[in-house]
């Protein structure tokens, strides 16, 4: 629920960002990447950092990418949340 409403009511709010994935990197580090016309400005990247940590925790390491497309598995959906956690 977090992450739903990070992205409904924050990253596609203003109709920049067209698709996103966030990813877990580590227990602190999370990599989201985006498809929008214009980077993220530093007051939207900060916006988003300080509900991440309202909702999960204070200290989190956010990172942001512009990406032209985002990878999509093999029936053309778009995985919008994982976790590299445990993954080996």
């Amino acid at each position: 629920m977090t992450f739903y409403y990070i992205t409904k009511s924050i990253i596609e709010d203003d109709g920049n960002v067209k698709e996103f994935i966030i990813e877990q990197l580590t227990k602190k580090t999370f990599k989201i990447y985006y498809v929008s016309a214009k980077e993220l400005s530093e007051d939207k990247t900060k916006t988003i950092t300080t509900e991440m940590e309202n909702y999960l925790e204070k200290g989190l390491d956010i990172q942001f990418e512009r990406s032209n497309q985002l990878e999509r598995s093999k029936s053309g959906k778009l995985k919008q949340f994982s976790s590299l956690l445990n993954q080996n």
